[in-house]
């Protein structure tokens, strides 16, 4: 009897028991392609929604409807089709899923590479960087290689919360032959924290109709310094300057080639760099309009642009260079022309003058040379007045022309050649007076 009464508890026990199964229609498939698992559940009550995060790293999955119905021994019933897109090829592990007290087997999924006309067909997502700075901008490009020329490529902008997402290329490429086209957005958030980012579907219609899900990235936003004011530039901005007629127009171009709004200390560093007052600088749909000074010759000014360098993790600047034109007033450059003109004459009446007292020295060198007596000598040092200026007059005794010397040698020469002028002694040191004569005259 107890016999019995074990064997029909037992028997009730399985009775009641959960059962789940997912059964995959196939064990291999293309990338791109879908693959639809039959999930089937037995149980005593009504279960919940089937969670299937655990596949979600690996698989894209869309949810059928569900089919619930009570059976005649009054357990439930629940069936529901699972589509799934795989995100990467290679041999994928489904792992088991529970449900209602139940727990399913896992199975194997094979998946290929989606190949068409012997091309790959699978799009290519650059790899994103681990971190990034709270305002920093990066640019992520996806590649998609085309089955042939007419096929096109669909995708829609990525919606992720907290991340802001701007496309910013759109275009055809070839590679060895091969039509590939590209889409690029720029990537940045405000907030920090981790977030994971995911496009939406590609697909791709040509021969056939590929649906593509691409692997999650993740990303880590780090909170800037408290020290730094909530509009500084992140990152080393793109500085764009543009000289106009009356100043000059300077923009900072984002990554694509977009404009972003002026930051923070750029007016001020701008106004430091030119000396022009900071309420003279204006900003204008994402420009800064710098005018020139009244006045300028060509100078080149030199600003240092604040920004916050996320590669050192600290506060940073740009050098930018600002080339002022020449911009004087007419009547400045009447003034100017004047004292030129002027300038240019005087100049030329001095190196007149000058010529021609190198040409009178030259003949005053030329008759003490040829000089025979010390009364020759006496009569070109008395002429040699006339050569001291435009309108010099000669000597009139050797003791004027000391007195104009103003030196010891010029008395000892004067004594010596009023000796040899008034005495009939040898004139020996004829040669030595010329030699002193002409090292003394200076052009």
């Amino acid at each position: 009897m107890v016999k019995l009464l074990v064997i029909l508890l037992l028997s009730v026990g399985q009775l009641h028991a959960a059962s789940l199964s997912l059964l995959p229609e196939k064990s291999q498939i293309m990338q791109g392609r879908s693959l639809t698992v039959n999930m089937l559940y037995v149980g005593p009550t009504s279960p919940d929604d089937l969670n299937v995060k655990r596949w979600q790293d690996q698989v894209f999955i869309k949810k059928g409807e569900r089919e619930e119905q009570r059976l005649m021994d009054g357990r439930v019933e629940v069936k529901q089709r699972l589509t799934l897109y795989p995100k990467r090829s290679g041999l994928l592990t489904m792992g088991p899923l529970a449900l209602g007290g139940a727990k399913s087997k896992r199975f194997d999924l094979r998946v290929m590479s989606a190949l068409v006309n012997q091309v790959d067909i699978t799009p290519r997502w650059s790899a994103l960087p681990n971190q990034l700075w709270q305002g920093e901008s990066i640019e992520s490009c996806v590649q998609m290689p085309l089955s042939e020329q007419r096929s096109r490529v669909k995708v829609e902008l990525p919606q992720i919360v907290g991340i802001s997402v701007v496309e910013t290329q759109n275009r055809n490429l070839q590679s060895e032959g091969q039509p590939i086209e590209e889409r690029c957005w720029r990537f940045s958030s405000q907030q920090p924290g981790n977030y994971l980012l995911e496009l939406p579907p590609i697909i791709q219609r040509g021969r056939g109709r590929w649906t593509f899900y691409l692997p999650a990235q993740t990303i880590e936003i780090l909170p800037l310094p408290s020290y730094l004011p909530n509009s500084i530039s992140v990152g080393k901005p793109d500085i764009q300057v543009q000289s106009g007629n009356n100043g000059w127009t300077i923009s900072i171009q984002g990554i694509g080639g977009q404009a972003a709004e002026p930051q923070w200390g750029i007016r001020g560093a701008l106004a430091k760099a030119t000396n022009i007052s900071a309420d003279q600088i204006l900003d204008s749909d994402g420009q800064i309009y710098v005018p020139y000074k009244r006045w300028s010759i060509g100078q080149r000014y030199t600003a240092k642009l604040p920004y916050f360098n996320t590669v050192t993790g600290r506060l940073d600047s740009i050098d930018v260079q600002l080339n002022a034109p020449w911009n004087i007033p007419t009547i400045a450059i009447v003034l100017l022309s004047i004292a030129a003109i002027a300038l240019l004459i005087k100049s030329t009446l001095i190196g007149v003058g000058l010529i021609r007292r190198r040409e009178r020295l030259k003949t005053l060198k030329q008759l003490i040379t040829s000089a025979t007596s010390a009364d020759q000598l006496r009569s070109v040092v008395l002429a040699s007045g006339l050569a001291s200026s435009d309108e010099g007059a000669p000597y009139k005794t050797l003791q004027h022309w000391v007195d104009a010397q103003g030196d010891q040698e010029a008395i000892s020469l004067a004594n010596i050649l009023n000796q040899l002028t008034f005495s009939h002694s040898v004139e020996e040191p004829l040669e030595e007076i010329k030699r002193t004569l002409i090292n003394r005259l200076t052009f």
